[in-house]
């Protein structure tokens, strides 16, 4: 029954993103939106494309062994992130007046330093989309009472999210979104207050969490802890600001002032709602501990899922899941269409700068289509936990694309040399970290960002060298 109500809203919802993409006329339209979001509608799309699989799923079932303190990056760096997009960088963002941050990059530094940072950033969506195909399928399979399998469950969940995202571009997005933001909030409530309501009131449940120790976040005070810890926090921070999809959202602001508070509206909302899910998974270990017991050994990502099918009547089923299903489509939809729209134009457009509007559109959509059926064989073969899955995927763009993007506002010295060194030896001492010397003390993101910003600093004081020619050259 319940796997018939997902599907009744999600055929809802595709309808609404059809029906949202009669308006999408030109390129514009398409990837931001022609510039025509209110505050409402940029904190609603914003939210529901960042809640998803790890909030939902990944973060909860990390916070009921770990507390607080395995759940620092997301949503507690999130946050840090979503403060500082609003201080500053949305509206320096916003004046840049370009379809991409690839273009950005090209701008400020020079077509090498756009291609490589594209490259990167396109590499860090795979994560993103495997983790959401990951998590639907894994859902899917469970509601089918485990007749589905994950194969099967895992193509549904691409098909659907490409079906979300291919047609109407941001405008689709942002429509489907706000409906997606209602379900969300509405849906995640009502459950607290079910479950806080059982074990006697909202204060009783955060006063047991408490007692419990789940709200320390440095219960481990050795230097190897927290290091992994700062590592963690850094990589999503910074790692979440050279993303397409928090570009296009900010350019499809109709002025700064919007695409500023709405990030500083986002970010509270945003860390209130993903204490929700934490809470709700629990209160499982009051009211079920057996469940627990058992998922914690075979997969504590089911643990919430699980939970809420043998605890709860077909009304809660549906509000959680319809709240997960929305969250799922939302962050996986934003996901495949903003590598798909850096490919389009940083990659296509620069091979062929002729290429009309209606050209690029297709290729975009193309795109789509690519790589949610890349990540579908990505996932079949995958066997990462989604939150790992998620918080490896920033760290790519931490190491490789943060630096030179915030150097670039903030820092007038930098040149396209010093970029490029940033780029290339962040990325490259981030690998021999992380595959060849895992065992170190100093964690690879760590070691990464950190050899970027040395690299940016030195490169753009070296006088250039002519070595690497074209490569370094500002504006080539």
């Amino acid at each position: 029954m319940i796997l018939l109500l997902i599907c009744v809203y999600i055929s809802i919802v595709m309808s609404v993103s059809i029906w949202a993409s009669r308006r999408v006329k030109n390129l514009a339209d398409y990837m931001h939106a022609s510039g025509k979001y209110n505050l409402p509608t940029a904190v609603a799309t914003t939210f529901a494309s960042w809640f998803g699989a790890s909030s939902m799923l990944a973060a909860p079932a990390v916070f009921i062994s770990t507390g607080t303190s395995g759940v620092i990056a997301d949503p507690y760096a999130s946050t840090a992130c979503c403060v500082f997009l609003a201080m500053s960088v949305a509206r320096l963002i916003f004046r840049s007046k370009v379809y991409t941050i690839g273009d950005l990059y090209r701008e400020r530094y020079n077509t090498t330093v756009e291609a490589m940072s594209s490259f990167v950033i396109v590499i860090s969506y795979l994560g993103w989309i495997a983790g959401v195909i990951t998590s639907m399928g894994l859902v899917l399979d469970v509601l089918s009472g485990r007749n589905m399998g994950i194969p099967l469950a895992n193509t549904l969940s691409a098909a659907m999210i490409c079906l979300y995202a291919i047609r109407g571009g941001m405008w689709s997005l942002a429509l489907a979104d706000c409906l997606q933001f209602v379900v969300i909030i509405s849906g995640l409530l009502f459950l607290l207050f079910n479950f806080s309501h059982q074990v006697g009131g909202l204060g009783v449940l955060i006063g047991h969490a408490l007692d419990q120790g789940k709200y320390v976040f440095f219960p481990d005070h050795s230097p190897s802890k927290l290091l992994l810890q700062l590592s963690d926090f850094i990589g999503l921070f910074i790692g979440l600001i050279p993303q397409q999809d928090l570009f296009q959202r900010i350019a499809a602001c109709s002025n700064e002032k919007i695409a500023s508070r709405s990030f500083g509206i986002m970010g509270i909302i945003y860390v209130l709602m993903s204490n929700v899910p934490m809470l709700i998974a629990f209160s499982a270990t009051l009211l079920a501990p057996g469940i627990i017991s058992h998922y914690m050994k075979l997969d504590s990502q089911l643990i919430l899922p699980e939970f809420i099918l043998s605890q709860t009547s077909i009304v809660f089923q549906a509000a959680f899941f319809g709240a997960l299903f929305a969250g799922l489509l939302s962050g996986g939809g934003t996901a495949l269409l903003a590598p798909a729209t850096t490919i389009s134009k940083n990659v296509f457009c620069r091979l062929r700068p002729d290429l009309t509007d209606s050209q690029v559109l297709f290729i975009s959509r193309s795109c789509i289509f690519l790589l949610a059926t890349l990540q579908l064989f990505v996932t079949l073969m995958d066997k990462k936990s989604i939150y790992s899955i998620i918080v490896d995927s920033y760290s790519v763009t931490s190491v490789a694309a943060a630096v030179p993007l915030l150097a670039a506002f903030f820092w007038k010295k930098a040149n396209s040399q010093g970029s490029f060194f940033s780029v290339a030896l962040g990325l490259l001492s981030w690998i021999i970290a992380k595959f060849f010397f895992a065992d170190l003390e100093m964690p690879s993101t760590l070691i990464g960002v950190l050899v970027a910003i040395l690299s940016i600093v030195v490169g753009s004081n070296l006088p250039p060298l002519k070595l690497l020619g074209v490569l370094v050259r500002d504006g080539a």
